[in-house]
């Protein structure tokens, strides 16, 4: 299964966790600074029986639900739908349906189609993943309209972990570059080049003893202003084994 945050503790796709205890994702808090404005929500997580995350409610800094996300699984385990709702304004009593994302995969459990139905029609999409005989993401391409909008190609190093993503927008022409820094073998950060290899954002990735991710610090650079945006990822300790474990949390398509 490809790396959704479903229960987050960093191990390879599709292991199973030995011991007594384990770790698994109960809410993530999201600081976004821009313009001298900062708006926060807090998104917490619920999980069924079997560890699965079933549930993914967010609020404002009010402690209003804003929107909520519900998923659903196949029969090997993977993520099926993911299907989420809000109001559309703050007079409405009901939430209605936002987005459906539906996700198809191969024999391997490799997710190799995501499709976005969505109100927000720009945001429809077809999003195809391909793979290695190693099972490494190879290569991503976005559809819109029957058409490829943006690929992107991913490189590896001789361990197999992900060094550089070349970023194709087919529409606009030009082509951006991610590069993937590692310490001790974990991921800290994510930089982002234009064409003219100038920096345009960067993600600082920082983790606890055990190599769980405690915070994420995206900052995203303009000629006008830099924007953060800040992830708190907050854990609880479970003695039930948790099946579809995610690794890095990066496919930013997924």
């Amino acid at each position: 299964m490809m790396p959704i945050l479903v229960s987050c503790k960093y191990a390879p796709i599709n292991s199973r966790s030995t011991g007594p205890e384990y770790s698994r994702l109960k809410s993530v808090t999201v600081s976004i600074d821009q313009n001298n404005q900062t708006k926060q929500t807090k998104a917490f997580n619920d999980y069924n029986n079997d560890g699965l995350l079933i549930r993914s409610n967010t609020y404002d800094k009010s402690n209003e639900l804003i929107h909520y996300k519900l998923y659903y699984y196949n029969l090997d385990g993977n993520i099926q739908d993911i299907i989420t709702y809000f109001k559309k304004n703050s007079h409405q009593k009901h939430f209605v349906v936002k987005e459906m994302i539906i996700y198809e995969y191969d024999k391997r459990n490799h997710v190799t189609e995501k499709i976005v139905n969505s109100l927000v029609l720009t945001k429809n999409r077809t999003v195809r993943f391909f793979y290695d005989q190693d099972g490494l993401l190879i290569k991503q391409q976005v559809i819109k309209d029957k058409k490829i909008t943006k690929e992107s190609a991913y490189t590896y190093d001789h361990e197999g972990k992900r060094t550089k993503k070349k970023i194709d927008f087919i529409l606009t022409d030009h082509t951006n570059q991610i590069k993937y820094d590692y310490t001790d073998g974990v991921l800290t950060s994510e930089t982002t080049y234009n064409e003219e290899g100038k920096v345009i954002s960067c993600r600082n990735f920082y983790y606890n003893t055990i190599n769980e991710r405690i915070l994420e610090e995206h900052y995203i650079y303009s000629p006008k202003h830099t924007s953060t945006i800040r992830r708190h990822f907050n854990y609880e300790v479970t003695n039930k084994l948790l099946s579809n474990m995610n690794t890095e949390g990066e496919i930013d398509e997924l």
